[in-house]
Formats: structure tokens, C-alpha cells, sequence
């Protein structure tokens, strides 16, 4: 898995296939998670920003001040998803709010 870090949160993205209290994320999912949890790595909480599907898969990240934003392909388009930073590892996803797909970071 590849870890990352945003704020006070650990981002996983999964290389392969894992298992952990009972559920199953695939490979390429993008988890949050208290950077403290993943360090004493307890997963329990974690969030699922992405999810891959036959048809869609995350091409790319970037965080700014308070959202990341997530490019993903799919269906060979690429779509953006924006998620605001709550604190402790949550996010709230946020639609786009203007007519060019933006929302205010």
C-alpha cells in the first residue's frame, strides 16, 4: 500500500487486495484514517474516499488547504470528486457547486 498524509489523517491507497475486520477492499481503493490509528494500526475507522469499479479507477490525488481532490477515469471520461476535511480523518464530500465543475477550495 502506498500511505500519504493530509492534515492529522494517513490516505492508503491499496496496491492489492485487503482484508481487515471483516471487510474487503479492493486494489486501488483510496482509505482515510487518524494518522494515530494508522500508526497503532487500528483500521476499524476507516473511510473509503474511492472505491474502484469495472469501469472507473483513481487516476490521481491533490490535496489543498481543507479538500483533496480526486481525478478518476470513468468510463473513459474523467470525472473530478471533491471531499472537505472535517478533522480527525473524516471528509464530507462536496458537489460541485459552479457550471465549469468547481467547487470553492
Amino acid at each position: 500500500a502506498g500511505v500519504g498524509t493530509f492534515a492529522d489523517c494517513a490516505l492508503v491507497t491499496l496496491r492489492s487486495d485487503w482484508e481487515v475486520g471483516g471487510e474487503t477492499y479492493p486494489t486501488g481503493s483510496l482509505l482515510s484514517l487518524r494518522l494515530e490509528d494508522c500508526v497503532e494500526g487500528n483500521f476499524s475507522s476507516a473511510q473509503v474516499l474511492f472505491r474502484p469499479t469495472e469501469r472507473s479507477s483513481l487516476q490521481s490525488s491533490a490535496g489543498t488547504r481543507n479538500f483533496m481532490v480526486l481525478s478518476i477515469l470513468n468510463n473513459v471520461r474523467t470525472e473530478l470528486q471533491y471531499w472537505e476535511y472535517l478533522g480527525q480523518g473524516r471528509w464530507s464530500q462536496r458537489r460541485s457547486e459552479e457550471a465549469g465543475g468547481g467547487v470553492p477550495v
